[in-house]
């Protein structure tokens, strides 16, 4: 009986967070209601995409490429550098490589997120009748595998398998010797 207020703490401390999670969810739920279709289905006048750099690879220049496909009317990498010298070496390496998008630095910051999401906000406060693409994150974009292909510890015990994707030591039985 002596312990027994703390599971009483903690379904307090657990439905108090449901509830929080729960205001968030309908929250949520408003704001992507739709009011007015009229005008939900308006084109907008501009088209703004922003990609979200953290370095220069691969799965960037995929992004690009993406956000290119859109034919926005306007389109800019955005990177959020803690370090001075970081951002003017990310800098060099987009000159170098002669990306033809525009890269925006914000610098220097302790925080990635706000300064990010800061910058976001501004460019729709200041055409909110504009489209604006959500940005594409680089660093999500990660490597592509043909739909046959499983990755990695994905191949069921007992499920046929080809040579290639077949672990080594794989007999085909279920059973362990």
């Amino acid at each position: 009986m002596q312990g027994a207020w703390l599971a009483v703490l903690a379904a307090v401390v657990l439905w108090v967070m449901m509830r929080g999670i729960r205001r968030h969810y309908d929250a949520t739920a408003a704001e992507l209601a739709v009011t007015e279709t009229r005008s939900e289905l308006t084109l907008p006048s501009r088209v703004f995409a922003i990609v979200l750099v953290s370095t220069i690879h691969k799965p960037t220049l995929r992004a690009l490429s993406y956000a290119r496909a859109f034919r926005p009317d306007h389109l800019e990498a955005l990177t959020v550098s803690v370090d001075r010298d970081e951002a003017a070496a990310l800098r060099g390496r987009w000159e170098d490589y002669g990306i033809e998008v525009p890269l925006k630095i914000l610098a220097p910051y302790r925080e990635v997120t706000r300064p990010a999401v800061d910058d976001l906000r501004s460019v729709h406060r200041d055409s909110p009748r504009d489209g604006h693409e959500r940005p594409v994150a680089a660093d999500v974009l990660g490597p592509r595998r043909p739909p046959c292909s499983p990755g990695p510890g994905s191949v069921r015990r007992g499920a046929p398998s080809s040579p290639a994707v077949r672990p080594e030591g794989y007999t085909g039985s279920r059973r362990r010797p």
